[in-house]
This record gives structure tokens, sequence and C-alpha cells, in this order.
């Protein structure tokens, strides 16, 4: 799937649209929610999970949700690519200039540049 900060509609706006209005919904019926935004200044990793855990559980929030978000990240890996090639599976700690390291050749377009994150 790719990013969607990457796509030529909606993009990141429709998911601030969807949280604020789930908000709102909240609020307005007196439940909990609880939302967990990424750092989008390195979104290939900078957000320390053991910390985002840690941070949860001092929250209150329910054991349930914080196995399922551990859950969804583990084993979970990065495959980048470049229109003509693809790495392999690369951890999901990678920093970006590790990716473009392992896929930049000078004879391709250096301005197309796609990366996705599979789940396994």
């Amino acid at each position: 799937m790719a990013q969607k900060g990457f796509r030529a509609i909606n993009g990141c706006h429709e998911h601030s649209f969807v949280a604020t209005t789930l908000l709102d919904q909240t609020r307005r019926m007196h439940r909990r929610l609880y939302e967990i935004w990424y750092d989008l200044r390195n979104a290939f990793g900078s957000v320390h999970q053991d910390m985002l855990r840690y941070v949860l559980r001092l929250l209150g929030v329910e054991p349930s949700f914080i196995a399922r978000c551990e859950d969804i990240y583990q084993d979970s890996f990065f495959i980048a690519g470049n229109g003509a090639d693809a790495t392999g599976g690369m951890p999901d700690r990678v920093s970006n200039r590790d990716i473009v390291r392992a896929l930049y050749t000078p004879e391709e377009d250096d301005d197309y540049f796609m990366c996705r994150l599979c789940f396994v």
C-alpha cells in the first residue's frame, strides 16, 4: 500500500479530517478515543515504539489496545522502489538515507521515489 501522503488525491488531509471528526463525535457521545500520531518528518521509524507503549500505559490505555498496536509492527518491514527496482524487506527502523542508498543508481531518474510499507 502506498503512503497516503504521496498520493495525488486526498493524501494526509483526509486522515486529519477523519481524526478530527472522530474526536468531535467522541466528545459529543462522552466516550474515550485513543489516537496515535506519528512524526511525519521521518515516516520511516523516528518514533520509538517502546516509549509510545510506555506513554500509553501511563495514560491508562487498556492493555488489549496496546497489545494490538504491538502486533501491527511485529515483523513489519519496508519495501522501497524507485520505478525500476525494489529493495528486499528492510526492518521498520531503517532510515530514509539507508533506503535511498539501497536503491540509488546514477542512471535512474532522481525525481521519482516511492516507498511502501508491507506487513507479513
